[in-house]
């Protein structure tokens, strides 16, 4: 199916195909603010409508996969609320870290 053509009609059918969503974190869950708080820790402020999004794909046997170079623990905390079961933190190179995962799932 030809993209170029992406219509209301075929959207669905063109999502099927999708069997993983990989993800990082800062401006893309995130509105790409760090917030610290008093002690110095590191806050990240997550949209609730990208978990809803991750949610309905997981309910359609999407794999959602998080990829971050950070190493702040709310990202880890967030994934586990979401149920993502695929989380890698302060990760350097995640386009190696992605093309590994996708070989040990098949």
């Amino acid at each position: 199916m030809s993209t170029d053509k992406l219509s209301r009609e075929n959207i669905v059918e063109y999502l099927a195909g999708i069997e993983l969503l990989s993800l990082d974190t800062d401006g893309v869950l995130t509105d790409g603010g760090i917030y610290f708080n008093d002690a110095g820790e590191e806050i990240r402020k997550f949209n609730v409508k990208d978990g809803m999004g991750i949610k309905l794909a997981q309910a359609k046997g999407v794999k959602v996969v998080i990829i971050t170079s950070s190493s702040t623990p709310s990202i880890g905390h967030r994934a586990a609320a979401l149920g993502v079961d695929h989380v890698y933190l302060g990760v350097s190179d995640k386009r190696e870290k992605l093309t590994e995962l996708c070989a040990d799932l098949g």
